[in-house]
């Protein structure tokens, strides 16, 4: 199989990630409203908690993975060792799942869920894991072409087949457990034929030596040992977070805050698009030890993807109760103060996610230990403050509030780390973190403002949203041909990118 250019291969993550958009607005208008705020909320608390217990068996093994795949020859035996490690954890996490069930230990991990939706969770992790590994293989492999092509057509079946459950009164808790069930299971066994095609011999039981096995446990514990306790107190902070709103406000106030972490998720399309490009790239220039190429790509695409990702957050901002009508209707209207404040979550998660791929790329692991060890407990402690009843108990608001502080500490922090290292300008970045989201946070208040000061009877939501958007988008893309260095591109370079795009519009 070919091997793409960077940019053809994050065109086409861009395309499948911007028809997943699409296809995610359809499923947010559906899933929320078919399983209720309570099954919605269970189905997001369970299935969490499992990802973070497997988070913390994997040990960082698949970072470790996906580092060391784009930089090592030795690529075969590092696929192997992968799936002996993969198949230990999924072991272990299910004697693990299995032990709290025999001594009925799992009223107390998991307050008000049945046994029958946490074996379905399990499930759901485990298949969800392994196509993760799966899509990190080929985007390592170069293959990522290949692998959105096959994601857009399998996107489009699951769409087909979600609506039928929808519209045929179907679709419930469990029937959405089969039907992720069904989704990763096709993906996963059209990118095992993709993968073997490409002449990576990729074996549902394969044979490692002796030697290769000793190697990668050497160095995958040189890579992750660092991340263990940083792993470990990760968990015990995140699962501690979600256990005290089940606890204190139950599974309604789950369902707000479920709801909207999803939906201010997809405001992160274009990051989640770029990410495993991103830090393939990263990994080699890691590997040669150059420090200016690494300076250049973070510099490059870190403006570029934070401001795509806060025009979305903004508009999501001034229109929550909008957008909760629409998706989720008047069942979720508790949810507005908890989306209101993701929105920022969203904006800092891009800081959040290039800043940790330098680290990773470099191996320089420890700083997040140490970051752990100061902020974990203080984190504990704030989240009892805003959830316990002895307290503020102010339910998902107050989750949604503690997680974007904790979130923005260790970005400012290891920011600084990686622009001392790369020789780039802390306060460029920090006013650059600023300054676009106050500018369509602005814009956002202003159209949502004129569509109310024009429209002054109550408009349909739907219709309010799409007034909203047709003045916000005009407004920023104005904003950002007048200014491109709003969204972090030069005069030069933006003009040059419109010339290129003028010339493929002609020759279509």
């Amino acid at each position: 199989m070919q091997n793409h250019s960077l940019k053809k291969r994050y065109l086409y993550k861009l395309l499948s990630s911007l028809f997943g958009f699409l296809i995610n607005i359809i499923f947010m208008g559906i899933i929320p409203k078919s399983l209720g705020v309570i099954d919605f909320g269970k189905f997001n608390f369970t299935t969490t908690q499992i990802t973070k217990f497997y988070t913390l068996l994997d040990f960082k093994s698949s970072m470790y993975f996906f580092t060391k795949f784009s930089q090592t020859n030795e690529k075969n035996s590092l696929i192997k060792f992968y799936q002996y490690f993969f198949i230990l954890i999924c072991f272990v996490l299910t004697i693990f799942l299995s032990f709290l069930l025999l001594f009925d230990e799992n009223r107390n991990i998991f307050p008000n869920i049945s046994i029958s939706i946490i074996i379905l969770s399990l499930v759901y992790v485990i298949l969800n894991s392994y196509q993760d590994f799966l899509i990190n293989l080929m985007d390592g492999s170069g293959l990522s072409v290949q692998l959105e092509k096959s994601r857009l057509f399998l996107k489009i079946i699951a769409a087909l087949f979600l609506a039928f459950l929808y519209l045929s009164n179907l679709l419930n808790i469990q029937t959405y457990f089969y039907y992720n069930f069904l989704n990763y299971t096709l993906l996963s066994l059209l990118l095992i034929f993709l993968i073997n095609r490409s002449g990576i011999n990729l074996k549902l039981v394969p044979l490692i030596k002796k030697k290769y096995l000793h190697f990668h446990i050497k160095h995958l514990l040189q890579y992750s040992s660092p991340l263990f306790l940083y792993l470990l107190f990760s968990l015990i902070q995140e699962t501690f977070d979600r256990w005290l709103l089940q606890y204190y406000s139950g599974s309604i106030e789950q369902g707000y805050y479920s709801f909207s972490y999803y939906l201010n998720n997809l405001s992160l399309i274009f990051i989640s698009a770029m990410f495993p490009l991103f830090t393939r790239e990263l990994s080699i220039k890691a590997k040669n030890n150059d420090i200016l190429g690494m300076s250049v790509i973070f510099r490059k695409y870190l403006p570029i993807f934070y401001s795509l990702t806060a025009i979305i957050s903004s508009f999501i901002f001034f229109n929550s109760d909008v957008i909760i009508n629409i998706f989720g209707g008047s069942k979720y209207i508790g949810a507005i103060s908890s989306m209101k404040a993701l929105t920022f979550f969203s904006a800092i998660t891009v800081f959040s996610m290039l800043n940790g791929s330098v680290i990773y790329a470099n191996g320089k692991t420890k700083i997040f230990l140490i970051l752990s060890l100061i902020l974990v407990p203080i984190g504990m402690l704030t989240s009892y403050f805003l959830l316990s009843n002895n307290m503020l108990n102010m339910g998902s608001t107050g989750l949604s509030i503690k997680i974007v502080v904790f979130e923005l500490i260790p970005v400012l922090i290891i920011l600084k780390i990686n622009t001392k290292f790369l020789n780039l300008k802390y306060l460029n970045f920090i006013y650059f973190m600023i300054f676009p989201l106050l500018v369509f946070l602005f814009f956002s208040y202003t159209t949502r403002y004129i569509i109310e000061l024009f429209f002054t009877s109550n408009l349909p939501s739907f219709q309010m949203l799409i007034y909203n958007g047709f003045l916000y988008l005009p407004l920023v893309l104005l904003t950002i041909i007048i200014n491109p260095l709003i969204i972090g591109i030069n005069r030069v370079d933006f003009n040059s990118l419109l010339i290129r795009l003028r010339l493929k519009f002609i020759n279509l």
